[in-house]
C-alpha cells in the first residue's frame, strides 16, 4: 500500500512498470505502528520523512523533476463515521482530484463485522461519498481464510459479496512459498472499471536496512497453496518416496486423507 501511495503521488510507474497518474494522495494507516510505517516509507524513497507525534506529515514526492504530495495520517484513530467522512471530504475538496488510501478496513470499521450485509452496505455508502467528492478510493482488507489462495479471489477478498459488488476493482495479493516470503502474486479482478492489466502478475520486495524496492518479476514462480504447505516439507528434495498413507499418518490430526491425496498429486 505504501509503494502504491508513493507511486501515485509522484507519478512514478508502479513496480517500475505500470504508469501512474500523478495526483495528491491521502494515506490513512490504522494498521501499522507509526515508527514502523515511518521507517518503511523512508526505505521506499521518502528519506527525509519525519512524522509528528500525532502521526501526521505532508511530504513531497518526486519523479522526473516533477513534484507530488502525500498526506500521511498514521494511527490517528480514524474510523468510518459521518464526522470522519465529513472531515475527509473537506480534505479531498481542498486537494481537488486525489487518491485516498485506507489501510485497513479491519482497523477502521470499529466493531462491525464485514461479513454482514448491513455492514457492507453501511461501508459502501461512505465509499460513494468519497468518490462523489472527487477521490479514487483504495482500501486494503486482510483475508483470514487459510485456503484463500486456492479460491477465486472475489470469493474471499472482502468477506461479503455486497462489498465486492460495490467495488470497481478487486485486487488480490497472496504470499507465495514460505521460503520466499518477499514474493507475491497479484490478481486483478476488474468489475465496473476496465483494466489494461487483467492477468495475474508477480512481484518481489528487495530490501536492505536503508532501501526497499518492489520489482515486477518477468516469470511465474512456483506456487504452493493452502493444505499443500502442510505437506511441502516432504517434497523439499523433489518427488517424495512416501506413499499417501505414509504422509497421512504423519499429518492426520490436521489434514484429511482425501486432502493428502489431492495435495500429493499437485506437489508431485
Amino acid at each position: 500500500m505504501e509503494h502504491l501511495a508513493i507511486s501515485v503521488s509522484s507519478g512514478r510507474p508502479a513496480f517500475g512498470e505500470f504508469p501512474s497518474q500523478r495526483m495528491p494522495v491521502i494515506f490513512i494507516d490504522e494498521d501499522t505502528p507509526t515508527d514502523t510505517l515511518e521507517s518503511r516509507l523512508r526505505r521506499l524513497g521518502l528519506s527525509q520523512l519525519v512524522l509528528t507525534p500525532t502521526g501526521h506529515a505532508i511530504a513531497p514526492t518526486y519523479y522526473q523533476g516533477e513534484a507530488g504530495l502525500i498526506d500521511i495520517r498514521s494511527m490517528t484513530g480514524f474510523e468510518f463515521s459521518d464526522k470522519s467522512i465529513d472531515e475527509l471530504v473537506g480534505s479531498i475538496q481542498a486537494y481537488g482530484e486525489c487518491t485516498v488510501v485506507i489501510d485497513s478496513l479491519f482497523g477502521t470499521c470499529g466493531n462491525r463485522s464485514l461479513n454482514r450485509t448491513d455492514s457492507a452496505l453501511w461501508l459502501s455508502g461512505y465509499w460513494k461519498r468519497l468518490k462523489s467528492a472527487g477521490a479514487t478510493v483504495i482500501c486494503s482488507h486482510h483475508s483470514t481464510l487459510k485456503r484463500a489462495a486456492e479460491l477465486d479471489i472475489t470469493t474471499v477478498s472482502m468477506g461479503n459479496t455486497q462489498l465486492i459488488a460495490q467495488s470497481d476493482t478487486v485486487i488480490g495479493i497472496e504470499h507465495l512459498l514460505p521460503e520466499t516470503p518477499t514474493r507475491f502474486r497479484v490478481t486483478p479482478k476488474p468489475r465496473r472499471s476496465a483494466l489494461e492489466v487483467t492477468e495475474p502478475f508477480y512481484i518481489e520486495i528487495k530490501e536492505t536496512s536503508d532501501m526497499a524496492q518492489l520489482i515486477l518479476l518477468d516469470y511465474s514462480p512456483e506456487v504452493v497453496y493452502g493444505s499443500d504447505l502442510r505437506l511441502f516439507p516432504f517434497f523439499l528434495d523433489g518427488k517424495s518416496s512416501l506413499t499417501v498413507k505414509d504422509v497421512w499418518e504423519r499429518v492426520k490430526e490436521d489434514v484429511a486423507l482425501k486432502t493428502v491425496r489431492t495435495s500429493m498429486h499437485r506437489l508431485e
